[in-house]
């Protein structure tokens, strides 16, 4: 594919709307699903608070590990300047660690699939950050549910 054709063009956008924007409209849905399929609010919130303290924890190790971001060829500008571990894949595991065995994992799987390779391909982040990114997630949401399952027995 020839750079600056109308495939090019398009690809291109493709790739940026699933990097930077279906990470919200995948979270409206996964709400939407939890208020009015479900009507359950505790899940929503704890899977929003096990998100959000995944990537708190993954930004905090961005700013000890330091790796900078490849900047060259980039489809679109970031906040960060750093890239290690990836705050979008922990957040996203942290979503599907606390929501596996529902129905709705499986939209999610898929939605982070897309945004975690368009982030790649976008040239955001390597691999390696994305899988470091999913490691942290998955470690603090399993961390905090064990650390939920004591408190509860107690």
């Amino acid at each position: 594919m020839k750079q600056g054709g109308i495939l090019y063009s398009m690809k291109n956008t493709l790739i940026r709307f699933f990097a930077q924007y279906y990470l919200y409209i995948m979270v409206v849905v996964v709400t939407a699903y939890f208020l009015f399929v479900l009507a359950l609010v505790v899940p929503l919130i704890l899977t929003g608070v096990f998100a959000f303290l995944s990537v708190l924890v993954a930004k905090l190790l961005k700013r000890i590990i330091n790796k900078k971001r490849e900047v060259k060829d980039q489809l679109f500008p970031t906040t960060s300047s750093y890239a290690f571990p990836s705050s979008h894949a922990a957040g996203l595991s942290s979503i599907l660690v606390s929501t596996f065995g529902d129905p709705v994992w499986y939209f999610i799987a898929t939605s982070a699939a897309f945004i975690l390779l368009a982030r790649v391909k976008g040239k955001v982040h390597d691999i390696k950050d994305i899988v470091g990114g999913l490691l942290v997630g998955s470690l603090v949401t399993t961390a905090l549910i064990f650390g939920l399952a004591i408190l509860i027995t107690l």
